[in-house]
């Protein structure tokens, strides 16, 4: 595999002259983000506001410029995570794109980042569904999602697929994980503000966020950097099949994640019987960063 990272600037002509086949966007600032830097994480796990979260105002700031680095772009093909940030950030910046026409956002789950904190908990799938199809100019297509997780439970709960860093000293978070899915619930949102706005007080919130509060606790992360790096191999197989069609100038976006790009950039990531840490050579993305890159 072949990759090289570019940040772009506004007035940067590097973005008409991208080489790599394979664009990785992160979104921008999210209210986890911002909250996050100035609170411990034992403290922001408690909060219920911040499972599946929003961009925050800065970040709705950020999307302004990403639209017009991305309106540069011959775009072919879209692949976005299922979480609220990136549908938003996916939403948000290809609504007036050139080819917005022609484009289809196909939601893989595979492309979420490290199942890790409580923003990284998805909410309210089937509302979601509606949200990125229905009420959108921008066509979501959410069929391969709904391939992999045949009824409503399995989807609201896709990302708990991803925790499997467990030992026989985490009964409780193996009842935790049980009742979170025998007491799935979808909440009533009818559009993106309201799932900004909705109550966070339900049963349901409080299983998540006891979740998550346990695995700040044991300073353990509930997936393993290995089920992520499976997880990056899975994708990048499955998006080959789409190079066929691409032209010279034709290049496919991937709204992501900072640690999918970071396992999923890692040449020694290969070598690796067990990754316990990030390999030193995965490519770090801030806020908004684009990378290009080749998978061969």
């Amino acid at each position: 595999m072949d990759f090289t990272a570019q940040t772009f600037d506004k007035s940067d002509d590097k973005i008409n002259v991208i080489q790599g086949q394979v664009l990785c966007v992160r979104h921008p600032e999210t209210t986890y983000n911002k909250y996050n830097r100035s609170t411990p994480k034992n403290l922001i796990e408690c909060l219920p506001e911040y499972i599946d979260c929003c961009l925050s105002l800065r970040g709705l700031e950020q999307i302004d410029e990403l639209a017009e680095k991305l309106k540069k772009i011959k775009i072919k093909y879209v692949f976005c995570c299922p979480l609220f940030r990136c549908l938003q950030t996916c939403d948000l910046t290809l609504k007036n794109h050139p080819n917005l026409s022609n484009l289809t956002v196909i939601i893989n789950p595979w492309i979420m980042g490290s199942v890790n904190s409580l923003d990284d908990f998805s909410k309210n799938i089937i509302k979601k569904q509606e949200i990125f199809s229905e009420k959108s100019n921008v066509r979501f297509d959410w069929s391969f999602f709904n391939s992999l997780y045949k009824n409503e439970i399995e989807k609201e709960t896709y990302y708990l697929n991803f925790v499997d860093n467990l030992t026989e000293d985490d009964e409780a978070a193996r009842i935790l994980i049980e009742k979170i899915k025998t007491n799935h619930e979808n909440d009533k949102i009818i559009n993106i503000s309201d799932h900004v706005k909705e109550s966070k007080n339900s049963d349901y919130d409080k299983l998540l966020t006891d979740l998550a509060k346990y695995f700040s606790g044991t300073k353990k992360r509930p997936e393993s950097l290995n089920c992520m790096f499976q997880r990056s191999l899975k994708f990048k197989n499955y998006i080959k099949m789409f190079f066929g069609n691409l032209s010279n100038d034709d290049r496919l976006l991937v709204f992501t994640h900072s640690s999918f790009v970071k396992i999923s950039t890692s040449e020694m990531a290969y070598s690796m019987k067990s990754i316990s840490e990030f390999p030193e050579d995965g490519k770090n993305l801030l806020n908004c960063d684009i990378l290009t890159m080749d998978i061969n």
